[in-house]
Formats: C-alpha cells, structure tokens, sequence
C-alpha cells in the first residue's frame, strides 16, 4: 500500500499515488494568485522617434501618425508607406491635385499612375495581390456634420498576362457601385469631396 501524505489515502500502486498527488491534491490547495503588473514600460518608436507604452505600441504602428511618419517617399501625389517583409507589401496612398466632386472623374485622373504602379510591381515580382480603398469626405446635411468613409475592393491576383485596363474599369465600377449605393441608402450623406 502507498500511502499520500497530504491527505492520508491509500492506494495500490505506486502509480495510482504519482497520478492523485499530479491531479487531486494539488487541486486542494489553494492556487496561486496571479499578480497584475502595474508598471508600465515603455519602447521606443524610431520612426517617429518617442517613447510609447509597450501595451499601446501596436496600436500606435497602425495609427495614422506612425503611417504618415513612415512615408518612404512622395512623388507626384503618390506616397509610398513602409511596409513588413522586406518591402513585399506595399501600400500607396494617391491623392489627386484637385478635388473632384465626381467619382469617376477623380478615379479616371489617377488611371494612367495606378496602372503604372500595378505594371512596375508585376514587373518586379512577376505576380501581385492587389486591392484598392476608396476614401471619400461624405456630407450629412441634416446634421450639418461630415465624415471620411471608405470603401474597398476585393484582393485580385494579377500577372503579367493580366489586361490592367480591364482590371481598372472593373475597380472603378465596384467603387462606383459602392458609393452610390451608400448615397441613395437613404442615409442622406452626400459625397463632398
């Protein structure tokens, strides 16, 4: 007979006491509490060179000061933002030099640097995954407030056979669809720019 010393049962095997001491007595004692850590550290942003709360630092990588900090380059209305893996994924914020009321307007101005973005792309890495986010400054009347609002296409896979033209009337269309479906929502919001 084996014998467990902490609660005085017995049992035939060794085995069967190793098993109880692992599971039964170690339930019975009070387990210990988890302390909360109370103080805060702190790392160190390079882009924008500060300070941030190591529970905030993630949040602030996908805050719109870290974006804007960490342009790589700007050209022509075109800003390049770093990205992870090695510059594998890119983002590219294009804004045209005026403003345009009407959306295929504004989306017809910026074809030729779109597909010109998309060509240098596929010609660097033979194929891409590409999807486009609309972002429009909608009016509401009533309220007499305004918001941003976004809309954004799916990701589509495109290679150097790929007709870039016809990818392009595509995204204007679905972009075109969106925003006019979120203006005639009866919601009243009204694209300003």
């Amino acid at each position: 007979m084996f014998m467990c010393e902490k609660c005085n049962k017995s049992f035939a095997t060794n085995s069967n006491l190793r098993r109880h001491l692992k599971k039964s007595c170690r339930a019975q004692e009070p387990s210990p509490k988890k302390l909360k850590v109370t103080h805060d550290t702190q790392r160190f942003c390079d882009v924008c060179s500060e300070h941030v709360s190591s529970r905030d630092y993630v949040g602030h990588l996908r805050s719109v000061k870290h974006k804007n900090n960490s342009l790589a380059f700007s050209t022509e209305g075109v800003q390049v933002i770093t990205s992870a893996f090695k510059s594998r994924i890119v983002s590219y914020r294009i804004s045209a030099n005026t403003q345009y009321i009407n959306l295929k307007e504004f989306v017809e101005s910026l074809a030729d640097v779109i597909k010109k973005l998309v060509r240098e792309q596929i010609d660097i890495m033979g194929s891409v995954k590409v999807n486009c986010e609309l972002f429009g400054y909608f009016i509401l009347e009533s309220k007499d407030r305004g918001e941003v609002k976004s809309f954004n296409t799916r990701n589509q896979v495109l290679t150097i056979s790929s007709d870039l033209s016809e990818w392009f009337k595509d995204i204007i269309e679905k972009l075109e669809v969106d925003a006019t479906e979120f203006e005639h929502r009866e919601s009243g919001w009204a694209l300003q720019h």
